[in-house]
Order: C-alpha cells, then sequence, then structure tokens
C-alpha cells in the first residue's frame, strides 16, 4: 500500500463494512469450532469440529483453519470489540487515537501472524480503484500435538489403559484468501481461494501399561514389539454458500497394538499373536473399523 491511510471511525461506511466482514469470519471460525458442554461432551457436530477417532482433535483444530479464521477476532479485537475478544491484544492506535487501515494491518502482522508462525509479507493491504482488498497467500507447516485417546480403540474389550500418549501431527498448508472492502458503497466480501492441506503422523514406540480385570497388561513392549500409529489427512476446505465444506484426498488411519498379559509371574501372551489392530478413515467416523486377533 502507498503512504496513504484512512480512519476506521465507527459509525461511517468504512468501520460497518470491517466490522461486518470480520464478525462474519469469526462466525465461520464458530462454525467449525468444537463447543463443550459441563460434562466435557462436544456438542458441535459440524464435520469439521467433530472429534476424530482415537486422534482427540478435530480436523479444524489439526489443520488449523480455527487459526486461520481467527483473522476476525482480531480485526475485532482491533476496531474496538473488547468485550467479545479481550483475551487478545489490546490495540495501540497511534497519534491519531483511532484504528486506520495501515494500523490495522501493523496490528495483524504483528498478532494474528505471529500466532500462525509466519512471516509478515504473506500479509497484504492492497489499494483498488473501489476502495482496499485484505490478501494473505502462503505455503507453511504447522505441528499439531494431541493426546491420543486409546482407551476408545479398546473399550469394547474392557481394557482400562494407564498413562497416554502424544502425537506430533505435521500439517502441510497452502493458503490463500482475500477481504475486499468497498469503503463508497460499503460492500465487502471474505473470499477463500485456497485452503489445501496434508496432514501426517507416525508413532512406532507405542509402550503402555493397563488391566484386564485382575491381569496386568502391556500394550507394546520395548523388549518384543511396540505399537504403532499412522495417519495420513489430505484434502481442502472449500468456501460454500452455507459456510465452508471438506473434500478429501486422503483419509488413512493405521493402529496395530500388541497386547502382553501376565497373571502374577505366568506370561499369558507366550507364543501368541495378541493384538489390537484398527483400520479405516477418521474423517468418515462410520468406516472406521476394528479387528483384534488373540
Amino acid at each position: 500500500m502507498s503512504n496513504l491511510d484512512v480512519i476506521i471511525s465507527d459509525g461511517d461506511v468504512l468501520y460497518s463494512a470491517v466490522d461486518t466482514v470480520s464478525d462474519s469470519i469469526s462466525g465461520l471460525k464458530t462454525a467449525i469450532t468444537p463447543v463443550y458442554d459441563t460434562s466435557g461432551t462436544n456438542t458441535n457436530m459440524n464435520p469439521m469440529a467433530v472429534e476424530l477417532p482415537v486422534i482427540g482433535s478435530s480436523l479444524s483444530q489439526m489443520v488449523g483453519a480455527d487459526k486461520l479464521l481467527s483473522i476476525g477476532d482480531y480485526i475485532q479485537r482491533y476496531i474496538g470489540n473488547e468485550a467479545d475478544f479481550a483475551s487478545l491484544t489490546a490495540p495501540v492506535y497511534g497519534a491519531t487515537g483511532q484504528p486506520s487501515l495501515k494500523g490495522m494491518l501493523g496490528y495483524l502482522q504483528d498478532n494474528w501472524l505471529l500466532e500462525l508462525g509466519i512471516a509478515k509479507e504473506a500479509l497484504q493491504l492492497i489499494t483498488t480503484d473501489e476502495g482496499v482488498r485484505i490478501t494473505f497467500a502462503d505455503i507453511f507447516e504447522i505441528d499439531s500435538e494431541v493426546t491420543l485417546r486409546f482407551d476408545e480403540a479398546v473399550e469394547d474389550y474392557y481394557l482400562s489403559i494407564d498413562g497416554e500418549v502424544t502425537a506430533n501431527i505435521g500439517v502441510a498448508l497452502d493458503v490463500a484468501f482475500d477481504i475486499a472492502i468497498d469503503w463508497a458503497a460499503g460492500d465487502f466480501d471474505f473470499n477463500l481461494h485456497r485452503l489445501n492441506f496434508d496432514a501426517q503422523a507416525q508413532i512406532d514406540d507405542i509402550d503402555l501399561t493397563a488391566s484386564l480385570g485382575p491381569l496386568a497388561v502391556s500394550i507394546g513392549d520395548v523388549d518384543r514389539e511396540t505399537g504403532s500409529l499412522i495417519l495420513a489427512l489430505s484434502g481442502r476446505v472449500e468456501q460454500t454458500t452455507s459456510g465452508l465444506s471438506v473434500v478429501k484426498t486422503r483419509d488413512e488411519f493405521k493402529l496395530d497394538l500388541p497386547v502382553y498379559a501376565e497373571l502374577g509371574s505366568l506370561d499369558l501372551a507366550a507364543g501368541k499373536n495378541t493384538s489390537f489392530n484398527r483400520r479405516g478413515q477418521p474423517f468418515w467416523r462410520q468406516c472406521f473399523l476394528v479387528d483384534a486377533e488373540f
């Protein structure tokens, strides 16, 4: 952008456009974010908000879609909505004491992009014949750390697992969107051009203790065979007239949990192949398969 700057003054057409479009982006984020009741149950059944089996994280959280759409929250905080977004960094307006377009760009670069770990150059403010466009485009990677819920994998077999395993899910992202504002007419648009994701995780050293009634059970054993997990989720998020939807291109999950049981000093697993093997498509929960070998 040139040296031109424009004050975003409460009550004018520009303020109304910025307020409305940022509020709509925050609404998109809310629609794909898990919502928990007092018992800790997720009540949001949006496909992007539902927690994936065993992974214990929603797709929106895993691929960072919620953080990307939090640009709407940050814009709201910048233009003065402290009541709803008090947890975000307070803006400093400078000499004018009022929000402005260039000030908003700097605030987003210093706060929203910082949360994502992305360089400032990915976000630009461009003047057009009609007004301005805020553009974002970048190819980057994020890491999502999740606590795996192995109880879900073995709950039908009355195993009680002690301890937990965390998985680091690496996600490659290719994202581009813009916010177009016509400051004369007060028109605005949020345009998601692409949000492509490729999430991968692999664990080869699962070793947990568990119990089955009076039996001491080990899920994996470093001296024999440890458990393993492979996750691959790829696809894209698309903008529709009714919100955001997901088109998957890869949806794979493999979980192998060898089981070793002892009763006192007696090794009940000696010479036997005992394991829980799960295969399926975690994004489509109804296709999640279970196979147990004893």
